[in-house]
């Protein structure tokens, strides 16, 4: 499956200003991050993208995904971007470089919501993370939220049979 099905301008002028961090880890509560909110469900974080992504929100959402990964040795992500307004070349250039250092993470991400222009932006920095990174990452941008859930559902049960069969 091709990972760039979808479509955004994932440029942003502002800084990356002192957007809060979560509070809290607690499963299932919304959390404030900048202008955006994030939960844990279970093995899912949810990301409610509005406005700008800067370095900020992706550390907190980091944060967040430590947790998961730390519980359970996997992590799926659902990002709904329609009320996003880009990421900041600065983060953009915090993701390229996290793609180099973190190779082995079973984390998989559906964003939706990708307007048009953006897609183009989206596309070329998820390929600059594959190759920094030297491997494929597990993004995919979906049409809408039922394809994402459903991809996540597909990258859920191939991370639980490859847990069971390493601790089986």
């Amino acid at each position: 499956m091709d990972p760039l099905r979808r479509k955004d301008s994932l440029a942003s002028s502002s800084t990356d200003a002192d957007a809060p961090t979560p509070a809290s880890t607690e499963e299932g509560a919304w959390q404030a991050v900048g202008s955006h909110r994030m939960r844990i469900q279970g093995d899912l974080i949810e990301w409610e993208g509005i406005g700008p992504v800067r370095i900020a929100d992706i550390r907190a959402y980091q944060d967040l995904r430590d947790t998961v990964l730390a519980r359970l040795g996997y992590c799926v992500a659902l990002v709904n971007s329609q009320a996003t307004a880009g990421i900041n070349p600065d983060a953009r250039r915090f993701l390229a470089e996290q793609a180099r250092s973190h190779v082995q993470r079973r984390v998989s991400t559906a964003v939706y919501g990708v307007s048009g222009p953006a897609y183009a932006m989206a596309a070329l920095v998820i390929r600059a993370m594959e190759l920094l990174g030297r491997r494929k990452n597990q993004i995919l941008i979906c049409s809408n939220e039922a394809e994402a859930r459903a991809w996540l559902e597909t990258q859920r049960r191939l991370y639980q049979a490859t847990s069971a069969a390493q601790t089986g």
